[in-house]
């Protein structure tokens, strides 16, 4: 059978998706992140579309704070070599800092 459809891989992918939509709501309530929350990394692609349906109730389940959270968006980065770009632009600004340009 299919492991994405297995009734205990489906339980446990959305107790972490839960679990992770919970902490990017304390992480948003600790830095304000108007231009919103980019989660990235290998998971996020690859759990997309579960991730729009059980995270987003998880970072916005707060009966006081929902109102205010809903004003941070969650997005997911789906480039794979984000973090070659992230480098590349580091590395640029590294090298224009000691070059005095």
């Amino acid at each position: 059978s299919d492991p994405h459809e297995h009734p205990m891989c489906v339980k446990a992918v959305d107790m972490m998706l839960r679990a992770w939509g919970a902490e990017c709501r304390q992480v948003a309530l600790r830095v304000m992140p108007y231009g919103g929350l980019y989660l990235a990394g290998g998971l996020a692609p690859k759990l997309l579309p579960r991730m729009q349906q059980g995270m987003e109730h998880a970072f916005l389940d707060d009966t006081v704070m929902h109102t205010f959270l809903s004003a941070f968006p969650l997005f997911a980065v789906t480039d794979d070599h984000i973090g070659l770009l992230g480098a590349r632009v580091r590395a640029h600004r590294l090298f224009l800092s000691q070059h005095g340009v």
